[in-house]
């Protein structure tokens, strides 16, 4: 068995210390690195809560802060269905109407809202179609595998009975679905939601250049792919699940997200530069420019 390189090392680590599993030791507190990795390095709380779930950590760090939002129900149906392969099939020969009938689920502002419309419809026909049959002409109709449904469902449910045993759970309230008086630009519940995405996707941001191109972190440049419900829609701010390149490179599975976001889960991620200080003399006080920067994007 041929050793991971030491990039794909580097790149673990870095992706831990982003999602706040692992902390660097204090200055005057050296310690030893164990089993090759870096000194000092240790578990966090959260690295702990996060090494008991046998998954990627970027999606165990997800449903912790969905769990501290009230919308753990929701994130892990959203997650698991990350795990598997896409449930909308597009047969070459019957495109427009598979096009057609995947509309009906299609989030304007989130492919991760439109995932979990499909869940929420799939559902809804189970409880009506009791005989296997017609839960399979019903996938047949929506162009969706049955297969691949119930694969999604048992890791659903599987992980869901393991976050029980391990004692994660909802720790407020759940947000309200729908805007219904208040003054955000999104719902509760969707804000919450891509919070919690946020945390384990952080790295994975982007900020608009031009129609459907945006400028990635770390200096990368993505288009969000044209199967997605943001393709051709007018967003400033994205994060993605994953980036794949083919022609280019491609941001799938995105979600619009507001950028007032950041700063708070980013924490000490952010870099911060100041400019013209000034004295302004109605307020009588002395003022200066900050200006934030998030792997590369202000």
């Amino acid at each position: 068995i041929d050793p991971p390189s030491t990039k794909s090392i580097q790149d673990g680590f870095k992706t831990l210390e982003e999602l706040g599993a692992i902390r660097k030791p204090k200055k005057n507190r050296p310690r030893k690195g164990r089993s090759g990795g870096r000194p000092g390095h240790a578990l966090s709380r959260m690295g702990r809560t996060m090494a008991r779930l046998p998954m990627d950590p970027k999606l165990s760090r997800i449903l912790i802060e969905a769990a501290r939002k009230g919308c753990l129900d929701e994130a892990c149906i959203i997650a698991t269905a990350l795990t598997v392969s896409d449930v909308r099939q597009r047969p070459s020969d019957k495109a427009q109407a598979a096009d057609q009938q995947h509309a009906a689920f299609k989030d304007p502002d989130s492919d991760f809202i439109t995932l979990l419309n499909i869940w929420k419809a799939y559902k809804a026909a189970e409880k009506k179609l009791r005989s296997r049959s017609k839960k399979i002409r019903f996938c047949q109709e929506h162009f969706l595998s049955f297969k691949r449904l119930r694969e999604w469902n048992e890791i659903c449910h599987q992980i869901g009975k393991m976050l029980k045993e391990h004692g994660i759970a909802n720790q407020a309230a759940r947000p309200a679905p729908d805007g219904a008086g208040h003054k955000q630009a999104h719902s509760p519940l969707y804000t919450a939601l891509h919070q919690s995405f946020l945390a384990g996707y952080l790295s994975n941001i982007a900020r608009k250049k031009e129609k459907n191109l945006f400028a990635a972190a770390r200096g990368r440049q993505a288009m969000i792919f044209p199967g997605s419900g943001l393709f051709n829609k007018n967003c400033e701010w994205i994060v993605a699940a994953e980036y794949v390149k083919t022609s280019q490179l491609f941001a799938r599975s995105c979600a619009r997200i507001d950028p007032g976001w950041l700063e708070p889960m980013a924490g000490s991620l952010c870099v911060y530069s100041h400019s013209s200080p000034r004295r302004e003399k109605k307020q009588g006080r002395v003022m200066v420019d900050e200006q934030v920067t998030l792997y590369g994007l202000v």
